[in-house]
């Protein structure tokens, strides 16, 4: 999905809640998910960037739940990236990891693989990403 087609949207400060999470990566673009469950890159503040990340309560991983999708990211097994409305998937668990001061999302499934936005604000499938690309590299903010 292309994220030219995402600039109108705006940010709905009155979603935005101190638990949620924006993550921010090295190409400059905010994860976002819009609420079909399509994961892109989005270069201003919006509530399609709103996240909660849960910590599994066995320390295994943690999950990003896109806020205004109500679906979780997930990878499946071509690395693309897409919203997941089951919890329980094993797709939708990831270890996160700090690299250099950022923080990586690794696919538990797919250890090989990052949860990755491009320069153009594509998602980077996960068989194309690197631990140390700029694309997988991700600053973690508050909502506000």
């Amino acid at each position: 999905m292309n994220n030219q087609s995402h600039q109108g949207v705006k940010d709905d400060e009155s979603s935005c809640k101190s638990s949620y999470k924006r993550l921010y990566n090295k190409h400059g673009f905010f994860l976002s998910m819009d609420t079909e469950g399509n994961i892109f890159g989005q270069r201003e503040k919006h509530e399609h960037a709103n996240f909660h990340i849960f910590l599994m309560s066995d320390g295994e991983g943690v999950k990003l739940k896109a806020v205004s999708a109500d679906k979780y990211v997930a990878m499946n097994d071509q690395g693309n990236l897409y919203g997941q409305d089951d919890p329980n998937s094993d797709e939708t668990l990831f270890i996160e990891n700090i690299e250099n001061y950022y923080l990586q999302y690794q696919s538990k499934k797919y250890q090989d693989w990052f949860i990755g936005i491009k320069k153009t604000g594509k998602p980077k499938k996960g068989t194309k990403t690197k631990s140390r690309q700029r694309a997988v590299m991700w600053l973690k903010t508050d909502c506000s």
